[in-house]
C-alpha cells in the first residue's frame, strides 16, 4: 500500500487493497480455533465470548487511534484555506476547485501512515 500515489494505476488501486483483504482475512480464523481447542467444553461459551471481547475492543481502539492519525497527518498537508473536516465530508463538491490536485495529494498522504522511525524518508 505504501506504493500507491494519487498518481496510480486503477489495477493497483484494486489489486493491492484486495491482496491485502485476502491475506488478512485468512488471519482472522486461526487464533479462534486454536484458542476454542485449549478449553475445556463448558468454557467454551465464556471463552468465546472473552476472545470477541478483547478482538472488538483491540479493533475498535486501533480504529480510533488510526482515525486521529489520520486526521492529523491531513491537517498538515491540506493547503492553505481547506480543513480537513471540509474534505472529510464533501469530496465530491471539492473535486472543482482548481487546487484538487493538492487535495487529492494531501489524502493519499495522509493514507500512507508514516512511522516516526521513517520520518526522514522523503514523500514521493
Amino acid at each position: 500500500m505504501m506504493l500507491m500515489s494519487d498518481a496510480s494505476p486503477r489495477s493497483t488501486q484494486v489489486a493491492f487493497p484486495l491482496i491485502a483483504g485476502v491475506g488478512l482475512g485468512m488471519l482472522f480464523h486461526a487464533p479462534y480455533q486454536v484458542f476454542t481447542r485449549a478449553l475445556r467444553r463448558q468454557d467454551v461459551a465464556a471463552g468465546t465470548s472473552a476472545f470477541f471481547l478483547v478482538r472488538f475492543t483491540g479493533a475498535t481502539v486501533g480504529l480510533a487511534v488510526a482515525g486521529a492519525v489520520f486526521r492529523g497527518q491531513l491537517s498538515e498537508t491540506l493547503p492553505a484555506g481547506v480543513s480537513a473536516s471540509s474534505v472529510l465530508e464533501s469530496l465530491d463538491v471539492l473535486q472543482s476547485r482548481s487546487d484538487w490536485p493538492a487535495i487529492l495529494r494531501s489524502l493519499t498522504l495522509a493514507i500512507k501512515v508514516r512511522v516516526p522511525v521513517f520520518r526522514d524518508i522523503p514523500p514521493d
